[in-house]
């Protein structure tokens, strides 16, 4: 029987949704029993072909499964019946290898450098039936055997076309084809909108990591993707942590406990979480990465691997939508600046994120050695933490601004914002500004001013 899994068994647990973790073989003899509903409409296609409706989805899976067994094994396997229904006579086969061993040793090569994963880890790897997602499944499958990974696919529906319920059958064939478990989130609310998008989509990742003891969360961002990130921040105003944009590898904690009710407003850090089978787990003892290997390769690149592979895809139509600002950016500004500035834009604002990320965690570390001498706990009716204000009066605005960020945000969970930080900047260090002699925070927090500190306690 294939299990549905609820987030927690307390009141949180209405707002996220559900998710499915469907097994291989369960799959296999659910499908042929009706239980499980493979719904795939009219947009899936498999290479350069389109196929119809529901009378179609026998020839496609057998197809999907045929390309994926063939990828594994380095070659086709292919039967001749399903070559002769899809019309297709030229099956290719070794030449395949030579076609993505680019990506693939740039993949393996980012892996180890960089260190992002380890030997015999259990990674999850988000998918969403696109070119990129699909095209790094592969590649990891392709290392999974001289990894020893226990790899694990997971596919979150947002609920934003009537397709969608399709786009994840699509996913769930795929992960059939390549023998892996299977997780399916579905929003039960609107989650409209990139942020409180990602709020969903991230939570939701964390919860199954932690609940099926994965250590890693695998997503396709490429380089193109960090290009968009680069300059959407940059129209937001945003400082070098924004500008840097896409990390390579970043842990995921806390949790944060969003309301639907306020658009995905924080309400609080979500503690612990049970994991099925076993008792409840403290999140502070889990500490999940999300890995993003494919940050040296852009779209374009990953496009040619998936039609010289034909690999099934999703052409998801959201992505073309432009009232999305990231669509326009991707669709209109981009071509604009390569036609009139620039033919190889992409590849300067990539190497632009590139070095900004890594002045950011200069700067970063930086910040974090001074706070820990400036920083102390402050034990008296209540408990919390007191920074030393002197102390930072000395340095430059650019670190007492990263230090009274990293103070305030390490102590509540929340990210704060550019304003909200100068706020507390010059209230509590230039002399003369400050109109108050607390401020309330995110997450039931007070900031006291007092001579020569700063002191956060969690309100009564």
């Amino acid at each position: 029987m294939d299990r549905l899994l609820l987030l927690t068994p307390t009141t949180q647990q209405h707002e996220f949704g559900i998710w499915r973790r469907l097994d291989h073989r369960i799959i296999s003899d659910a499908s042929s029993h009706g239980r499980v509903s493979i719904d795939i409409g009219d947009n899936v296609f498999v290479g350069n072909h389109r196929h119809g409706s529901l009378h179609r989805v026998g020839l496609w899976k057998a197809r999907v499964g045929v390309w994926f067994e063939g990828f594994a094994r380095g070659r086709c396997k292919a039967s001749e019946a399903c070559l002769e229904s899809c019309g297709q006579r030229n099956c290719v086969g070794r030449e395949w290898w030579d076609v993505g061993k680019g990506l693939l040793r740039r993949l393996s090569n980012s892996l180890s450098h960089r260190h992002l994963l380890q030997p015999g880890q259990r990674v999850l790897v988000a998918v969403s039936g696109g070119q990129d997602s699909v095209s790094l499944i592969y590649l990891l499958c392709k290392l999974q055997s001289s990894w020893e990974w226990k790899l694990g696919i997971v596919h979150c529906d947002h609920q934003w076309s009537p397709a969608s319920r399709s786009q994840g059958s699509h996913v769930h064939q795929i992960a059939i084809s390549l023998g892996l478990d299977y997780y399916q989130a579905v929003a039960t609310r609107d989650v409209s909108g990139e942020g409180p998008a990602r709020a969903w989509r991230y939570g939701i990742l964390q919860r199954i990591a932690i609940c099926h003891g994965y250590s890693a969360i695998v997503t396709a961002h490429t380089a193109s993707d960090r290009v968009e990130t680069l300059l959407v921040n940059l129209f937001r105003g945003a400082g070098l942590q924004g500008l840097q944009s896409l990390s390579w590898r970043k842990l995921l904690s806390p949790i944060l406990c969003l309301s639907f009710r306020n658009g995905f407003v924080a309400e609080g850090v979500v503690e612990s979480i049970e994991r099925p089978g076993e008792e409840w787990r403290t999140i502070e003892e889990s500490q999940i990465s999300l890995i993003r290997p494919f940050l040296d390769s852009s779209r374009t690149e990953v496009r040619e691997f998936c039609r010289l592979k034909e690999l099934p895809l999703w052409l998801d139509p959201t992505n073309y939508h432009l009232d999305v600002c990231r669509n326009r950016i991707r669709h209109q500004l981009l071509p604009y600046l390569r036609k009139h500035f620039k033919r190889d834009i992409d590849k300067s604002l990539s190497r632009c994120a590139e070095i900004l990320l890594n002045e950011q965690q200069f700067l970063e570390s930086l910040c974090e050695v001074i706070r820990a001498k400036a920083e102390l706990p402050y034990h008296a009716k209540y408990e919390g933490r007191k920074l030393d204000t002197v102390l930072l009066q000395s340095l430059p605005i650019a670190l007492q601004r990263r230090i009274i960020k990293q103070f305030v945000e390490n102590f509540t969970g929340r990210s704060i914002g550019f304003d909200h930080v100068e706020r507390l900047r010059v209230s509590s260090l230039v002399p003369g500004e400050r109109s108050q002699s607390r401020m309330s925070l995110p997450g039931d927090v007070e900031l006291h001013f007092l001579k020569g500190e700063m002191l956060l306690l969690y309100k009564k």
